[in-house]
């Protein structure tokens, strides 16, 4: 058994779940862990997210310790995906690409086999969330997916709202304490991504053509990405500006999008009513891309906006070491208790344990 350590970052997040009897953490136990619930086998908890009924997301598996924290970890895949592969040929002019079904491994289980499209992790206690999202699975897929999961399907939170938000540190609460919010920034520079999906519709519907798709520079195409691009198609595409070349800016690469609100010079709104705002609010937009802008000078922004940390986290065999997540986010938990940065109730939780 093979063993590596790599660096993950793990986020906060509260549950909003207003005036409800019971919490997340006991919500989702209800569902998962009584074996005469209708819920307890992971084929009745998957959410379809495509018309065509092929592409799924589910908490799959969920791990328990001493009745305190509950470990889920949530997935997503397509049914028939397949993947494409290169074949490392030293005495070929150029590499050879194929296609690669899940039933091509000839296994006992290859029927129902599919690849992985994307894993991540979150642990609850109560209705303290600690986040260990992926590119695709990120924190507003999870709230969507809890939601769904105790809206429509379990019936366990009907008609009501989850929401998951941030939690600033204790310096941003005292920087707002000290001198009120002159205005809120939300924006970005304007990035670039490869559109690697264009490039594997390239391969699909000209693999016959090997040597066309990979030398021609013009199959690779880039696409401007990021929340700035977001708000700059939102005027576009509501006539607030013409149309807009995208592709000046990839050759200087120096515009800047943003948004800016700004609070009337007498109001009385308080600090901690700005905070309790912008983690509902914002709480799905990269932290970077916000920034508070104080009246008595300086700025809030950044890692002071929302609660995280990095760990490093034991993978066997490529696979994730649940028991070694379990207790590091656990840890991370009980330590932001111990400094007072998260609400008083985890404290209760974790004293009734």
């Amino acid at each position: 058994m093979t063993r590596v350590t790599k660096k993950r970052t793990i986020n906060y997040k509260l549950a909003q779940t207003g005036s409800h009897a019971l919490t997340l953490q006991a919500m989702l136990e209800k569902a998962l862990l009584d074996k005469s619930s209708g819920f307890y086998l992971a084929t009745n908890r998957r959410e379809s997210l495509t018309e065509d009924g092929r592409s799924f997301r589910f908490i799959n598996r969920f791990l328990h310790h001493n009745d305190e924290m509950l470990l889920c970890q949530i997935v997503q895949f397509e049914q028939g995906r397949s993947q494409m592969t290169i074949i490392l040929d030293d005495t070929a002019e150029m590499f050879e690409l194929n296609p690669i079904f899940s039933k091509d491994f000839g296994t006992k289980n290859s029927d129902k086999t599919e690849f992985l499209e994307s894993m991540a992790y979150f642990g609850v206690m109560g209705n303290h969330l600690v986040v260990m999202g992926s590119q695709i699975l990120k924190s507003k897929e999870l709230e969507r997916h809890l939601n769904w999961f105790l809206n429509e399907l379990t019936n366990l939170f009907t008609g009501k709202a989850l929401f998951l938000s941030d939690k600033p540190s204790e310096k941003a609460l005292k920087q707002l304490a000290q001198s009120p919010a002159k205005s809120v920034s939300i924006g970005s520079d304007i990035t670039y991504e490869q559109d690697l999906e264009s490039i594997n519709d390239d391969i699909a519907n000209d693999a016959s053509d090997t040597q066309k798709t990979i030398t021609e520079a013009k199959s690779v195409r880039w696409t401007p990405a990021g929340l700035g691009a977001n708000i700059l198609e939102c005027l576009k595409d509501n006539g607030y500006i013409g149309q807009f070349d995208f592709s000046e800016t990839l050759d200087d690469a120096n515009l800047q999008v943003s948004i800016e609100f700004k609070y009337n010079r007498k109001t009385t709104r308080s600090g901690q009513k700005v905070i309790d705002t912008l983690s509902t609010s914002l709480r799905h937009i990269d932290k970077d891309d916000v920034k508070i802008n104080l009246k008595g000078g300086g700025e809030i922004k950044g890692d002071d906006l929302k609660l995280s940390h990095t760990i490093s986290l034991a993978f066997l065999d490529e696979k994730v070491d649940e028991s070694d997540l379990y207790f590091k986010m656990k840890d991370w938990l009980e330590s932001k208790v111990i400094k007072q940065e998260v609400t008083p109730d985890l404290q209760d939780v974790i004293e009734e344990k």
